[in-house]
């Protein structure tokens, strides 16, 4: 059974080990058909000669990296832009304009000096605000000394699906020293962020938030912040993924994901400098502060770009009111401690109301979920404005067990979008089931742990992608990578069967949200969805998920968005390695590229 290979690097035929028939994983049991495409995005090719070959990183030549780069010096997580919002001045349509120029700097947000990737030297990188009704213009530049593309995590690319930003899929990547102007609407107000697309370089630092206000918004607040809370690594990507793609070699001598290094809370973590190796840089981080009124409501929303793990956040002395999934405001739930899968948002509101100067934030790694896991910890302060005074404040004593498992929101607790909207009847189905394993790569024989969709991983023609040949009626190769096509109006019912043992996942649907209708244990067949309750009223609209191992979700998809859109693992590694999708939706409606976007 031919299979293949890693996502964004090398375009190799691989094997998939001991692969179950692949009638039995998802093909042709749903009522869809292939289509294929129209026009090229404004960077392709318009004469592409078949795959365009990246070649890997080389492997390591030793365990451990920790580069000393003579680069400047990224400006920390010290710069309030990139988390400080203002609601005030983001009112009216206006087109938003940013200039992003992607370059490599240094940094050591875990204390350890490393290279880091980022665009306008700030990691952090910028905060995009606007107000529903804008339209957002951002031109990237690419300093890098490779291609590079960003995707706008959660935003509904309505009318402008080749910019969604996956290269291979969406676009041909921005080339060493080009650029690309990304446009398209802000529609819909919510907690949404932007990263790298390209290979794993979203762990080299290339992220940022994005925030749409509107008057509409029923979540009040005196105040508010972004708050990124992730886990880091003191190797660079490219490091990392050559390991995991030699497991002669494998990284850190394993050839699954490396358990992280440390946390990060709006980029600064602290790390034990006593413990490093000879040679290596390492500083003592202060710790990220927030500032606040007392008595005032504050509104955090918190971000996970996680690479590898969920991440377990708390605030001592103050109940998390969680009051929106994604970009979904939903009725208040209270907790102690939220977990926030990769990918994912929420905003919470901290009631300022307590009697001390200052308490510690935490944001943890949720060992349960990460093989061979242990647990990391940071802290960030929030202060009390007005007050002097250090934390001296102790966790909530309920916290979750370390190993505890790792389940989402809706697992855990009934939640309730504020806003019902009317939930349209299927008028198709298809059915996705996660996998993995032992990849051979047939043209050098390596063997490399994988990981895909049908077993599948996924094959990126980078300079054709999927939404040109889509749109020229070219057939889409199955052995290239798993797909859906879906025509008409209507609702998908999408099934996703979650099968890799030992390891959950969170998936991120690009383009539209999806609305979880149903959860189960085990694995599910479209045949027997039949027998299962489905939750159509008023269900939770989101558009990333965390599927435990042994688990399934049913996925009710609006088919109103013309275009091709990625499914995929939020986590990097994973994704790396080919955990990644393609559901293509009214094929034959799909928005011509010609004057999309502007590439220099």
């Amino acid at each position: 059974m031919v299979r293949l290979s890693a996502f964004f690097f090398p375009a190799t035929v691989a094997l998939l080990a001991g692969a179950v028939n692949a009638h039995d994983h998802g093909h042709g049991n749903g009522h869809h058909h292939q289509t294929s495409t129209v026009e090229a995005s404004p960077t392709t090719n318009p004469n592409p000669p078949g795959p365009f070959v990246v070649p890997p990183p080389p492997p390591p030549d030793k365990i451990f990296s920790y580069p000393q780069p003579a680069l400047p010096e990224q400006t920390a997580a010290r710069d309030p832009s990139t988390w400080k919002l203002n609601r005030s001045k983001h009112r009216g349509h206006k087109t938003r304009r940013y200039n992003f120029n992607l370059s490599y700097t240094a940094g050591a947000p875990s204390g350890f000096h490393r290279r880091l990737t980022t665009a306008n030297a700030q990691f952090p990188g910028p905060l995009i605000e606007a107000s529903v009704g804008d339209t957002i213009e951002v031109k990237v530049t690419n300093d890098l000394d490779e291609p590079q593309a960003l995707h706008w995590h959660g935003i509904r690319m309505e009318g402008t699906p080749f910019n969604d930003g996956p290269p291979g899929i969406n676009q041909c990547p921005i080339p060493p020293g080009g650029s690309y102007t990304y446009r398209f609407k802000a529609s819909h107000y919510g907690t949404y962020w932007w990263h790298s697309h390209y290979g794993a370089t979203m762990a080299d630092g290339l992220y940022g938030a994005i925030v749409v206000h509107s008057p509409k918004d029923p979540i009040r607040s005196d105040a508010e912040e972004v708050l990124f809370v992730s886990d880091w690594y003191n190797d660079q990507s490219n490091t990392i993924v050559a390991g995991l793609r030699n497991t002669s070699v494998g990284y850190r001598g394993m050839p699954i994901p490396g358990i992280p290094d440390a946390v990060l809370i709006n980029g600064l973590g602290q790390t034990n400098c006593s413990h490093v190796q000879p040679g290596v840089t390492c500083t003592q981080n202060e710790a990220h502060v927030v500032e606040a009124k007392p008595g005032s409501k504050l509104r955090l929303r918190v971000i996970n770009p996680d690479m590898e793990a969920m991440i377990r956040f708390s605030v001592d002395g103050h109940v998390l009111k969680v009051v929106e999934a994604d970009d979904t405001p939903i009725e208040p739930l209270y907790m102690h401690e939220l977990d926030i899968a990769s990918g994912q948002r929420y905003s919470v509101i901290l009631d300022l109301d307590q009697p001390d100067a200052a308490y510690w934030m935490r944001a943890r790694i949720a060992a349960g979920c990460v093989l061979l896991g242990r647990e990391l910890e940071t802290k960030a302060v929030l202060r009390y404005r007005g007050r002097d005074g250090e934390p001296t404040s102790q966790p909530w004593p309920d916290r979750a067990e370390s190993n505890a498992p790792c389940v989402d929101i809706d697992n855990k607790y009934t939640v309730v979008p504020l806003h019902r909207e009317k939930l349209p009847k299927p008028v198709t189905q298809g059915r996705m089931d996660s996998a993995a394993g032992e990849f051979v790569d047939v043209a050098t024989g390596a063997k490399f742990i994988g990981f895909g969709f049908n077993n599948v991983t996924y094959l990126n023609y980078i300079q054709d992608p999927v939404y040109q040949q889509v749109q020229e009626g070219r057939p889409l190769n199955t052995t290239h990578f798993a797909h859906l096509s879906f025509s008409g109006k209507g609702s998908a019912d999408l099934l996703l069967n979650q099968l890799d043992p030992g390891i959950a996942h969170p998936f991120h649907l690009h383009g539209r949200p999806f609305s979880i209708i149903a959860r189960g244990s085990g694995k599910m067949t479209l045949d027997g969805l039949k027998d299962v309750k489905l939750n159509t009223v008023n269900p939770l609209r989101r558009d990333t998920l965390h599927l435990p191992v042994s688990s399934w979700a049913l996925l009710r998809i609006p088919l109103d968005d013309p275009g091709v859109w990625a499914i995929h693992c939020h986590l990097g590694w994973h994704l790396a390695n080919g955990k990644l999708a393609v559901i293509v939706v009214q094929p034959e409606k799909l928005p011509s590229l010609l004057g999309s976007g502007s590439t220099t």
